[in-house]
């Protein structure tokens, strides 16, 4: 009898140390946000609005309404100068989320009339947005503009050193054309 109150009193105290060690996937991701680190990129987990939400994702069990979203890793890269323009979303459209987006380019939307109204002014910003997100891993589910930085904002499912080069290289690509003097006052 002892020994079942010893054994047990040993698994109570280091079963919880258990959870505490990452699995392949978060080493995997660990790994992958290190060297974006490296490469200059800032990684944050940010959360993103789930459109696509059924009824039960919108209330709870007390019928208190609920903001249905998404987690994401936003890779993003700092600009050198502050851009004047306002903060932009872009989402990835789906066909159940494609009738509450305003449509910027193929497969992409904006939530807001005000975002689309801005867009729609600067269609070189559109080309360069839709140029930069022809690569980006399936997963990619928003690139986000802002006056200090861009993002692009992913599940990060495909960890894969080319998934993560086709990111760097879109933010790198919107971020070299803000970056050159004749584009600055562009917007």
């Amino acid at each position: 009898m002892t020994w079942i109150i010893i054994i047990g009193l040993f698994l109570l105290a280091f079963v919880p140390l258990l959870y505490a060690i990452p699995s392949p996937k978060e080493r995997r991701q660990a790994k992958l946000r290190k060297r974006a680190m490296s490469d200059g990129i800032k990684v944050e987990v940010m959360f993103i609005p789930k459109l696509s939400a059924d009824a039960s994702e919108m209330v709870n069990a007390a019928g208190k309404l609920l903001e249905p979203k998404i987690e994401c890793a936003a890779y993003q890269l700092v600009l050198s100068k502050r851009l004047d323009i306002p903060h932009l979303l872009f989402l990835k459209t789906f066909v159940e989320n494609k009738r509450s987006l305003y449509d910027a380019f193929e497969h992409w939307g904006v939530r807001s009339e005000t975002e689309f109204r801005y867009i729609k002014e600067y269609p070189d910003l559109i080309n360069l947005i839709e140029s930069s997100v022809e690569h980006l891993p399936e997963d990619a589910l928003a690139v986000e503009l802002a006056p200090q930085k861009i993002s692009v904002l992913w599940r990060e499912s495909d960890d894969s050193g080319s998934s993560y080069q086709s990111v760097l290289e879109a933010l790198k690509m919107v971020k070299e054309h803000f970056e050159r003097p004749e584009n600055i006052c562009d917007l």
